[in-house]
């Protein structure tokens, strides 16, 4: 196979394509005392032969890797009983799946073994306080958000302040050497305003400091300062995050109905209430998550009813794209500002620019691109059947459309938009999608995004 493509192609392409594929290999070749010593003695199931779902419903159980050393995710409380944020939801997961709280083995994990035995099989699902990075996308696949860490502040309910801007011309505390110091210097330059820094080396140094009216605040990862906040009365966790840090759920990798099941279960629970709820109870002095939904309806409640297929392997979509040396796309025919015609004959569009920035960065080439254009609903249609790479077509993740298709991560929000836009992607294909969501975060973070 041929690569026509520039050197920074090329190197995202062979690092998607290396770490996709490196835990497998690696798996081949350890010892395998040392894989057991992971997974334990018993032969974990093969998701070749079935979906992950029907194995467990053959099981009878749901196996979820938590974490007992993370407080207030997952840790031993005073009777011995394992506790925690994490330990709850994977609770209200395995009733809604099915039937039965109870009916679900937790396996301790740690943050070294956590991804292997997921992607071993030795676990179905990690809620193990484990903040999603891009380079765990290679080896496992995550849920959609259900917490955000990230600086914020903590304060005296009394005092009314309820944002970074309410700080203008006060003291705020933070502990010395950490990147909160940094980051509040410059959020503070961002809004305009002034504010006088006091490091304290350690957080007990700086609530003494917020108790005795010394400083207005504490800046600091919003974990610690929840727990702080519940354990000191009076003192409440507000403001935006900054440097946010999602955490998500764990799931297989290519097994892109069970991560559809689990990401409508976390919405359905928030919008029963559910979530909110569990969530008060371990941090209650910050505000829940704002999770987003997907309209429509998933036909699917309960484990048994869903497909029990193995997920059918293959080569990645990737391939084909390269060995066309062309990328095609289903966009809207006219739908300013995504996509539409100007009055030169030229497409044009925000979906439009992406794409062809897509084709740049895989393929060297951004006129390397074909637009087919429709209406969202025939777009899915022909993803489905093969005749395009991907729909760009302002697409909302409808619930109905993920039996059939899967989607990238949003890559356009609120306020902008009142539903979070995606990419319409292949089923199953764990590797394409990594490479998709590679690229929109590259797109941000080397400022092309906000170009375009």
């Amino acid at each position: 196979m041929r690569l026509f493509a520039k050197p920074h192609t090329v190197v995202l392409m062979i690092a998607v394509i290396l770490l996709a594929g490196l835990f497998t290999i690696a798996l081949q070749f350890l010892p395998s005392g040392l894989l057991q010593s992971i997974i334990g003695p018993q032969e974990p199931p093969s998701r070749a032969e079935a979906s992950t779902a029907a194995i467990i419903v053959e099981r009878g159980h749901l196996r979820i890797g938590v974490r007992q050393d993370v407080p207030p995710f997952g840790y031993i409380d005073a009777d011995n009983h394992l506790v925690g944020f994490d330990i709850d939801l994977a609770d209200e997961i395995t009733r809604r799946w099915l039937g039965d709280a109870s009916a679900v083995e937790f396996v301790t994990v740690s943050a070294a073994d956590r991804i292997p035995r997921l992607a071993s099989g030795d676990v179905d699902l990690l809620f193990a306080a484990m903040p999603y990075k891009r380079e765990r996308d290679a080896f496992i696949d995550f849920s959609q958000p259900y917490f955000v860490d990230g600086q914020t502040l903590l304060v005296r309910q009394a005092d009314g302040v309820d944002q970074w801007a309410a700080l203008d011309g006060k003291a705020v505390g933070a502990i010395q050497g950490t990147p909160t110091v940094v980051l509040l210097e410059q959020e503070a330059t961002r809004l305009n305003i002034t504010v006088s820094v006091l490091p304290y080396e350690s957080y007990p140094q700086a609530l003494a400091a917020l108790t005795a009216g010394e400083v207005a605040a504490i800046a600091g990862d919003s974990i610690t300062l929840n727990q702080l906040a519940t354990a000191t009365p009076g003192l409440v966790v507000v403001g935006p995050r900054l440097e946010r840090e999602y955490y998500a759920a764990g799931v297989p990798q290519a097994d892109s109905a069970l991560r559809a099941m689990l990401n409508f279960t976390l919405q359905d629970m928030k919008t029963d209430g559910t979530y909110d709820r569990l969530y008060q109870k371990w941090f209650p002095a910050d505000t829940p998550l704002a999770i987003a939904q997907s309209p429509g309806e998933w036909l699917y409640q309960r484990l048994d009813e869903l497909p029990t297929e193995p997920v059918a392997g293959g080569p990645s979509h990737i391939e084909t794209i390269l060995n066309r040396r062309r990328l095609i796309a289903a966009v809207h025919d006219d739908f300013p500002p995504f996509s539409t015609v100007e009055a030169d004959g030229q497409r044009m569009g925000f979906d439009i620019d992406i794409v062809r920035e897509f084709a740049r960065r895989w393929l060297g080439d951004p006129s390397a691109v074909e637009f087919v254009t429709g209406e969202p609903s025939e777009q899915v249609d022909r993803l489905v059947n093969e005749e395009v790479d991907l729909v760009a077509s302002a697409l909302v993740e409808q619930r109905e459309w993920a039996e059939r298709i899967d989607f990238s991560q949003t890559y356009l929000g609120e306020p902008v938009v009142s539903l979070p836009l995606t990419i319409g992607l292949p089923r199953n294909d764990s590797l394409y999608r990594e490479l998709v969501n590679v690229t929109l975060q590259e797109l941000k973070r080397d400022g092309t995004y906000d170009t375009i």
